[in-house]
């Protein structure tokens, strides 16, 4: 069975209501590949109404696949996409406003994880073990650069974000990305492993700021650019050391197959997603260009060659955007949950998505 809406381009499903893509999952059970495209671009921030605000104290999930048969199980593993937006009302965030318009801009934040399907020992259901790897400047609020579970980030009664501010997270299951790659048994590139461990080693620099104390947000530093850095770095390193030797050979058929899908995505991703960035000078020498503020750099033509060059990295919610729309269309299964300052009365914000709202 084919969603009605199959032949429309890519382009429309930005304009498509919530209502076609609630249709489009009766018919499917899940969303299938073409609307699925509309989610991403705008369903899960919207839904139903043309404001997140409205959507105050809701939560909400969707799977999204171009495999109608597509499901996740217990033991898979995957890449988290995290992003959270921004506070409007009398104690919400002093955001830069568009001139004639009430609309405001929202920065928020974006941050890789690791995902993994497991068992919950308390409930015997199955549950989405999630963690972050957060990287941070330096800031008035404490938060520190770092590991971090969802139940302790986003879920902690005590200082979980779920609470005041809106949050989505996507579940990104793809063989490619998701399952380490064997040679006679034993596994030798896990590209999920390497881009932890290169977030780490990013999360780190941030708490310290490379050794001078201050790690600050800037035109070319921040939590969207350099946890892109880290991703670009740690499977790049990957894929060359399995070209490297004569290695990839002696892997099976089926770890042949799913290595050159992850060539394709990272070719895209290069091209599509850090464009120019992967030539910047501190892109290429795997994170060892110093994070911490360098006045002389500041402001230079070079400081703003190279936000060019990383321009579409530059906004956490169009990198967010932009990768969850990179993989689906590789095959990607996607699994959205998205809260909206759930668990509480607070008449004094309400939740504003990231980038343009009001």
């Amino acid at each position: 069975m084919i969603c009605p809406k199959e032949y429309l381009n890519a382009t429309v499903f930005s304009w498509m209501t919530y209502k076609d893509f609630e249709a489009c999952e009766k018919l499917w059970g899940t969303i299938c590949a073409h609307c699925g495209i509309g989610v991403l671009h705008r369903g899960y921030w919207q839904g139903k109404t043309l404001l997140a605000k409205n959507l105050k104290g809701t939560a909400s999930s969707v799977l999204i696949s171009g495999n109608k048969n597509s499901d996740l199980s217990v033991g898979d593993r995957s890449l988290v996409l995290h992003i959270f937006g921004g506070l409007g009302g009398n104690k919400g965030d002093v955001a830069p406003k568009i001139p004639l318009t009430n609309l405001q801009f929202n920065a928020g934040h974006f941050a890789f994880g690791l995902g993994k399907i497991v068992i919950d020992p308390f409930t015997g259901q199955q549950k989405l073990n999630i963690e972050y790897k957060k990287v941070y400047a330096h800031n008035a609020k404490g938060i520190v650069s770092g590991s971090a579970k969802w139940h302790s980030y986003s879920g902690s009664l005590q200082r979980g974000w779920m609470y005041t501010r809106p949050l989505s997270d996507v579940f990104i299951k793809h063989a490619a990305f998701s399952n380490p790659y064997q040679i006679d048994g034993n596994i030798v590139f896990d590209p999920l492993e390497n881009v932890a461990r290169e977030l780490e080693v990013m999360t780190a620099r941030f708490r310290s700021g490379d050794g001078t104390s201050l790690a600050q947000v800037t035109t070319t530093n921040s939590c969207v650019q350099d946890s892109n850095q880290a991703m670009y770095i740690a499977v790049m390193k990957g894929l060359e050391w399995m070209r490297a030797g004569n290695r990839l050979s002696q892997a099976s058929v089926a770890d042949q197959q799913r290595f050159a899908q992850l060539e394709d995505i990272m070719s895209d991703y290069k091209n599509n997603i850090v464009q120019r960035a992967g030539f910047r000078q501190d892109w290429r020498q795997s994170m060892t260009d110093s994070i911490a503020v360098n006045k002389e750099y500041a402001g230079t033509f070079e400081s703003y060659l190279d936000l060019v060059q990383s321009l579409k990295v530059l906004v956490p919610r169009w990198a967010y955007d932009d990768i969850s729309v990179l993989l689906f269309k590789h095959g990607a299964t996607e699994f959205f949950v998205r809260t909206n300052q759930v668990g509480g009365v607070t008449p004094d914000i309400y939740p504003l998505a990231p980038g343009f709202d009001k």
